[in-house]
């Protein structure tokens, strides 16, 4: 049960964050550098 809790709040997070980022329309190249990804 815990497991799946987990995975249920890992999804609502990365649904949470893509809408954002797809709402303030974010570059994500630009996104990436500056984070520091490659």
């Amino acid at each position: 049960d815990q497991e799946i809790q987990e995975a249920v709040a890992m999804a609502a997070l990365t649904r949470h964050w893509s809408t954002i980022f797809n709402g303030m329309q974010v570059d994500f190249d630009q996104f990436k550098k500056e984070m520091g990804g490659e």
